[in-house]
């Protein structure tokens, strides 16, 4: 590579070897920067865009993505990918600082707790994980809300835009998780019983895949409250361990329940038979807002409960 720096880190496409990714200090003719060859490094074209030129350490790519390219710099980790036209910054769950060697885990059983591994200079390892490139950039959103739905976006969430409306029902629950911004639009509204939530989180993460309204299938019930439940959960707030007990006659047959946070991710699963009480936990999950489902044989209830 005549006339540029150093070779500071160096990656391979995972299937085509013709193509490599370089990152290089400063040379006499060409500036620091990340660099990409399709010809086995015969050529090469500068895709730093608008990465700052200030210390690109070090470069690593997601085999799991299209094109996805994480770099570390001397100020945090910038994501790229072949959807993308710019760089964009990286640094959920990471601290903004120097960062000296990136490395994906890939989880064999699981693809979606792939993590990126971060190498800081005085700070420690770190993870989080990586990228979820389904994610769209921008978001608009109406309707009527009955059960629980997620919406997320890149950049800006808009609620009830371009003339519509968007109604949370009681029992609904919408959850909002965006990048930048949620612009909630005078015709959002909420009835009593609904929930709405919204999130700033730059990097996510994002609504699970399948997103939320796999949560509650057309066929379930609204969120229940004690009165009209079959069941009832206490103590409600808890700080970690609750009984679910049923009122009536021991359900006949296998009992399965669900536990979902916000987002609509399911945190646990268990299968109950002949008991009237049953004790869960969540002493290992953050404190929210939590969705516990309830199956016995063809009928399904949702209750809330709140951990602190």
């Amino acid at each position: 590579m005549s006339g540029y720096g150093y070779i500071q880190s160096i990656t391979a496409h995972p299937t085509d070897p013709n193509i490599v990714y370089v990152v290089t200090s400063s040379g006499y003719i060409n500036p620091a920067g990340v660099y990409k060859s399709t010809n086995k490094g015969v050529s090469w074209t500068n895709i730093s865009g608008n990465l700052p030129w200030i210390g690109i350490n070090c470069i690593v790519y997601d085999k799991n993505s299209n094109e996805g390219l994480y770099v570390g710099t001397k100020t945090g980790v910038f994501y790229k990918d072949a959807t993308m036209t710019n760089w964009m910054s990286f640094n959920n769950g990471l601290p903004n600082v120097h960062i000296s060697e990136l490395e994906i885990f890939y989880n064999p059983l699981n693809s979606s707790n792939n993590k990126l591994k971060a190498a800081t200079y005085g700070r420690g390892l770190w993870e989080t994980p990586v990228y979820c490139s389904s994610t769209p950039l921008t978001n608009t959103v109406s309707g009527t809300v009955s059960g629980m739905v997620c919406y997320n976006a890149l950049q800006t969430i808009t609620v009830a835009g371009g003339a519509t409306s968007l109604t949370v029902q009681s029992g609904g629950i919408a959850n909002m998780i965006a990048g930048q911004n949620i612009k909630y639009l005078s015709t959002t509204s909420v009835q009593s019983g609904g929930y709405m939530w919204g999130h700033i989180a730059q990097n996510g993460p994002w609504c699970p895949t399948p997103s939320m309204p796999a949560v509650i299938a057309s066929q379930d019930g609204p969120i229940l409250g004690v009165e009209t439940s079959s069941f009832i959960i206490y103590p409600n707030p808890t700080t970690g361990s609750f009984i679910l007990e049923f009122k009536g006659d021991v359900p006949v047959g296998k009992v399965t329940v669900d536990i979902f946070e916000m987002r609509g991710e399911k945190v646990f699963s268990a299968g109950i038979a002949g008991e009237r009480k049953h004790e869960f936990s969540l002493s290992e999950r953050p404190t929210g807002i939590y969705f516990i489902r309830v199956i016995t044989g063809d009928k399904s209830e949702t209750a809330k409960i709140i951990k602190q």
